[in-house]
Formats: C-alpha cells, sequence, structure tokens
C-alpha cells in the first residue's frame, strides 16, 4: 500500500515537470527557445515547490527548505541543459547518448539531494542513484521520442513516462527504506 501511495506522490509532483519538459523541447526543436525555456523553468520549480508546498498535509513530513533549494536549483539548472540537448538534432545527439547521459543525470541528482538528505541510510541514497540512473536513461530517450508527435500524444506518452519513471523510482529507493 504504501508503494501505491508513493507512486502517486510521485505522479502528483513530477508530472508537470515531465509534461512541460515535452512541451519545452517541442518549442526548442521548433526554434521557439524563449517559449521552450520559460516552460523548462516553470516545470523545473513546479515540482521542489509542489513537494514543500503540499508534503506536510499529505504525509505530515516538512521537506527540509536546504532540500527544497537544492532541488530547485539542480532542477533548474538540469531542464535548461535537457531542453537544449533533446531539441537538438545532430549526429552527437541520439538515443545511445541519452541512455549514458540520462544514467549520469539521474546519478548526479541522487547525489545532489543525498547530500541534503540528514539521517538517510548509505544504502538508500545508493538504491535511489541505481533508480534515478535507470529512471534518466529511459526519460531522456522517450523524451527524444515524444518531440517527434503531435502535441496530443506527446502530452499522453509524457504521462504514461511519468507513471513508469515514478513507479521504478519508487519501487527500488524504497527497497532501502526501513
Amino acid at each position: 500500500m504504501r508503494l501505491l501511495s508513493d507512486i502517486q506522490r510521485g505522479v502528483l509532483y513530477t508530472a508537470p515537470m515531465i509534461v512541460l519538459l515535452v512541451v519545452a523541447v517541442r518549442y526548442w526543436a521548433q526554434r521557439k527557445k524563449a517559449l521552450a525555456i520559460g516552460c523548462a523553468l516553470t516545470g523545473a520549480l513546479a515540482r521542489p515547490v509542489l513537494l514543500h508546498i503540499a508534503e506536510p498535509t499529505i504525509s505530515g513530513c516538512q521537506e527540509p527548505v536546504n532540500l527544497t533549494i537544492v532541488n530547485a536549483v539542480s532542477m533548474s539548472a538540469l531542464q535548461l541543459l535537457l531542453v537544449a540537448y533533446l531539441g537538438t538534432e545532430a549526429s552527437w545527439s541520439n538515443w545511445r547518448v541519452d541512455i549514458g547521459l540520462g544514467s549520469v543525470a539521474g546519478v548526479s541528482m541522487a547525489i545532489a539531494q543525498g547530500i541534503a538528505w540528514r539521517e538517510t541510510p548509505a544504502v538508500t541514497i545508493a538504491l535511489f542513484g541505481i533508480a534515478m540512473a535507470l529512471g534518466g536513461a529511459a526519460a531522456f530517450v522517450g523524451i527524444r521520442e515524444l518531440k517527434k508527435r503531435t502535441l496530443l500524444l506527446a502530452l499522453a506518452g509524457a504521462a504514461m513516462l511519468t507513471t513508469v519513471v515514478t513507479f521504478a523510482l519508487s519501487a527500488v529507493s524504497g527497497l532501502g527504506s526501513p
């Protein structure tokens, strides 16, 4: 039951970020860079702000402000880099590179968050890093493919991608929880 609750919360917090990232990548590919940057930053900031505001009501736990700030800054930087990378078609920008970069991005996010987490067992952070690496790779490849679809199909795909990646993150990181 806890896994289902984690997935529901994960989708609530992550969906705006992923959906707006897909829209931003499509705008970047269409050379509408200002709109792409606006969507990317809005999506990046939505997740940590929603998490900080809603989590006390949902679970009774308040995320530390330093973790909210780490998430906001790291997500914003990552989103902008992702939009530029995934919105560009070039020989160096392909699904093989997506897997490597997505894994590195996921592990980097896990490390940044792990530094901000106090009193979290190292095994939990390590498992979260593995889950983030797998989720990052899947997200990069998925978003690259979604930018080529119609807007409606891209949005539906973004929602599905969010659910699948959130399930994987919740399942794997939950293995190390007490």
